[in-house]
């Protein structure tokens, strides 16, 4: 549970590395709770866990495709705020 609390605070905060270290962590614990399982019933409880992560997990893909996207737009708006800069500079050193 902490950890999936945790990926939420990290993708609000659009703290990618923590992101990516939380998966690590909970791929870890997954693969735990699959090696431990006994019962049909256990099987049971972490497929719908799962089903529920999975949810989470595509909460997060789409905070950093927005993330993504903003950054492009910014990257977009520093290059033609670069290319208006050059220009003046081209500008200045004609007169």
């Amino acid at each position: 549970m902490a950890t999936l609390k945790g990926f939420r605070a990290a993708t609000e905060s659009n703290d990618w590395e923590r992101v990516r270290e939380l998966d690590l962590s909970f791929r870890e614990q997954v693969e735990l709770s699959i090696q431990a399982m006994q019962s049909e019933a256990d099987r049971e409880f972490l497929t719908r866990f799962l089903q529920r992560a999975q949810s989470v997990y595509e909460l997060v893909k789409t905070g950093a495709e927005k993330n993504k996207a903003e950054i492009a737009e910014e990257l977009t708006r520093l290059s033609k705020d670069q290319k208006a800069v050059a220009s003046y500079q081209r500008s200045m050193q004609l007169r």
